[in-house]
C-alpha cells in the first residue's frame, strides 16, 4: 500500500500536537490521513516517548510543585494536584467564588436551590454582576454550553 508522504511542516505540526497539545496518535493519524504506525515511527525517530507509561511533568494548580502524570490523565483532567490537601484547598477557593457569585445575584434575583450560576466570560474569578447568568438547572446550563439554544432565566440588564 502506498503511504502518504508527510511534508516537513506536517511532521513539525504532528510533533507539536503530540508533545504540547497532547493529541492522541489516533486523532493525529485521522487528521493527517496516515496510519497510526506512521505517526508512531515519526515520533520514535525524533526520540519522543510514545509508551503508554510515558509521563509528563505538570505543575500542581494549588502550590505549583512539579508532578509527573500520565499523558491520558493530563489530557482528561482540567486541574492537577500533588496531594489531597492541595485538591481540598483548590475546591475551597472555587466554592468561595461560587458563593460570592450567588450572594451578588441574590441582591437582584431570588434564587431557587436548583439554580446554576454561570460565569458568562468563562472566568470564574470575574464575579461582576454583569458577568453572572442564572440557569434554571444543571441540564439547561449544560445545553447552553453545547449549543447555546437554552436561554438563562436571569441576566443583569436583560
Amino acid at each position: 500500500m502506498n503511504q502518504k508522504q508527510l511534508t516537513q511542516k506536517e511532521r513539525s505540526e504532528i510533533i507539536f500536537a503530540f508533545t504540547k497539545e497532547l493529541a492522541p496518535i489516533t486523532k493525529l493519524s485521522k487528521q493527517y490521513k496516515v496510519s497510526r504506525q506512521a505517526i508512531y515511527k515519526l515520533l520514535k525517530k525524533n526520540s519522543i516517548d510514545t509508551t503508554s507509561s510515558g509521563t509528563i511533568t505538570v505543575k500542581c494548580d494549588t502550590c505549583g510543585a512539579e508532578i509527573s502524570r500520565h499523558r491520558c490523565r493530563v489530557r482528561k483532567q482540567k486541574n492537577h494536584f500533588c496531594d489531597q490537601n492541595c485538591n481540598a484547598s483548590f475546591l475551597e477557593a472555587n466554592i468561595g467564588r461560587q458563593k460570592m457569585a450567588r450572594l451578588k445575584v441574590c441582591e437582584h434575583f431570588k434564587l431557587s436551590p436548583g439554580n446554576i450560576i454561570h460565569f458568562d466570560d468563562g472566568n470564574d474569578w470575574n464575579t461582576s454582576i454583569y458577568n453572572l447568568v442564572v440557569f434554571k438547572n444543571q441540564q439547561e446550563h449544560i445545553l447552553y454550553h453545547h449549543d447555546k439554544s437554552t436561554k438563562p432565566i436571569w441576566k443583569m440588564g436583560v
